[in-house]
């Protein structure tokens, strides 16, 4: 697979558990199949984070569209970035599940739980 396309809150869970991962590591090396996937894919996160700051700031409705309506196409995804990017999917779903059975809103929930089942469809879609 050289391409892979997923909604735009997706790419910020993974890539905010990607850097949570990188942060975990101080001071040591980092994972090289770790680094390369961030290395390969920080433009796009970077540019995309600060897009969605500035538009959570001025323009609520467009940072709903962008996050929950617009893809992320990711170009030149290696057999290596789509084991590390589903080995991270697993960590950010571990964390969700957790979560979950403490939270007792019962909007967070059904948030929450639509929000796992996407993730586990996309990480079905990268494992297979």
């Amino acid at each position: 697979m050289s391409e892979l396309r997923m909604p735009v809150w997706q790419f910020v869970r993974l890539m905010v558990q990607v850097e949570e991962s990188m942060k975990a590591i101080r001071g040591r090396r980092k994972p090289p199949a770790l680094q390369d996937l961030y290395d390969a894919w920080d433009d796009t996160w970077l540019e995309l984070d600060q897009r969605l700051t500035d538009l959570g700031k001025n323009d609520p409705d467009a940072f709903a569209e962008l996050m929950m309506l617009q893809d992320v196409v990711l170009t030149d995804v290696t057999p290596r970035r789509m084991k590390t990017a589903a080995a991270e999917i697993r960590k950010a779903l571990k964390t969700m599940r957790a979560t979950l059975k403490t939270e007792k809103d019962r909007q967070a929930k059904e948030d929450l739980s639509f929000e796992i089942e996407e993730l586990e469809d996309l990480l079905y879609d990268i494992e297979d």
